[in-house]
């Protein structure tokens, strides 16, 4: 498979996803205000991560997709998928674990925009 990093890509995204899930999930581990913002980074890491599980969703569908010419479209959604990732769950996990949002919060709607337009993409991949 010519893409088999995404694949790759979206294991590592999951495996993240866990481990901070296992270290930050117990009660006690965050203040009751970084649980809420944990576990909204969680559930848009898992919904927009398998392709990471959409960047693990979306990478994991994008590269079951078997392209020997990718097409422009199919480039975009991932690196929207990718930037959306960084840009967005990166700072909701910073922001739940350090309790600082001033920094990355400017990042989060590129973020997410990204994200939306790399599921838009896809669909004319």
């Amino acid at each position: 498979m010519k893409y088999n990093w995404l694949f790759k890509t979206g294991c590592i995204s999951m495996a993240i996803m866990l481990g901070l899930g296992a270290r930050y999930g117990h009660v006690g581990a965050l203040e009751p205000a970084g649980v809420i913002m944990f576990n909204k980074a969680q559930t848009y890491h898992i919904v927009n991560s398998n392709s990471s599980h959409n960047l693990a969703v979306g990478l994991f569908a994008a590269s079951m997709v078997n392209y020997s010419k990718p097409s422009i479209p199919f480039k975009v959604a991932l690196l929207g998928f990718l930037l959306g990732f960084v840009c967005f769950v990166g700072p909701l996990y910073y922001t739940a674990i350090a309790g600082k949002h001033q920094v990355l919060s400017k990042l989060m709607p590129v973020g997410g925009l990204s994200m939306i337009a790399g599921w838009i993409n896809l669909i004319f991949a």
